[in-house]
């Protein structure tokens, strides 16, 4: 029975991983907490330790529950506490102690071995979930995952009213994907179907060939819209421009807007691909 829990749940992260693999998709972030990973992470943890509770005695069985909730919840009501600087320091050291209790829980005999191993998830977990960035489950700023809310459905106004269809090639996103709240662009353009075929490779990740078409998304596109939380609109222009100049082809600006929710602002410029030679004629 454990070999079959253990199989379907490399399956499942499998098909995760082959996704991003494919199409360069950020969802093995989120695996942790998928709904298809869950189940199969509990059948596994209750495989593992299943048998190694049956032989505790009674002391010793209250004593590991009461510190599987303990251990957990001492761990992350202190991550409110902590500097930037400390939670860096913290996630390297949780990292290190998470894989070394994971191995003693390995070596060592119940209920040191339950001990070891509730420690290990709980700074593991811990490791998943202290990136801001993208799942953003332990931070600091309690409105920060509503302020991305917030700007998602405020820019999909703002597309909605600009366009009669959602086809491909009446618009697609191109940003810079190396922006410190990036998570905010992907929330929005994770909204529209074929999202991995509607975003243009990022402005640091093109491709670099003999063909100036490099990436045709730009070009079948009827309008480009840039998205930044970093730069405002001649910051992102002049990004664009830097790549696309050297080609023959420059950014033309039709319209923009900005949404600020927080510390957080959206800036969406609204632009064609034309050549060079088109604006001075």
């Amino acid at each position: 029975h454990f070999k079959a829990v253990f199989i379907f749940f490399m399956g499942v992260y499998g098909v995760l991983w082959g996704w991003f693999i494919i199409f360069n998709y950020e969802i093995f972030r989120l695996s942790f907490y998928s709904s298809i990973v869950i189940p199969s992470v509990f059948m596994m943890l209750g495989a593992l330790v299943a048998s190694e509770l049956y032989r505790l005695s009674d002391k010793q069985f209250i004593t590991v529950i009461s510190l599987a909730l303990i251990i957990p919840l001492t761990f992350f009501v202190g991550f409110n506490f902590l500097s930037l600087m400390q939670l860096g320091m913290l996630f390297i050291i949780s990292i290190v102690l998470g894989l070394i209790f994971f191995v003693l829980s390995f070596t060592t005999k119940h209920p040191k071995r339950l001990l070891n191993l509730i420690t290990s998830a709980t700074l593991l977990s811990f490791v998943s979930g202290v990136d801001p960035f993208h799942i953003g489950v332990f931070n600091t700023d309690r409105t920060a995952n509503q302020e991305i809310y917030e700007i998602v459905i405020d820019a999909t106004d703002i597309i909605k009213a600009r366009y009669d269809n959602y086809e491909l090639d009446t618009f697609r996103f191109w940003y810079d994907g190396t922006e410190r709240n990036v998570r905010v662009i992907s929330s929005l353009t994770s909204v529209y179907m074929h999202q991995w075929t509607r975003r243009i490779y990022t402005m640091n990740d093109r491709v670099e060939n003999t063909n100036p078409m490099w990436d045709d998304n730009l070009y079948r596109t009827q309008e480009i819209i840039l998205l930044s939380t970093e730069l405002d609109t001649q910051g992102i222009l002049a990004m664009g421009n830097t790549i696309l100049n050297p080609i023959g082809y420059q950014l033309d600006f039709l319209d923009e807007a900005s949404i600020t929710k927080g510390d957080i602002t959206l800036t969406m410029v609204f632009t064609q691909v034309i050549p060079i030679e088109s604006q001075n004629d």
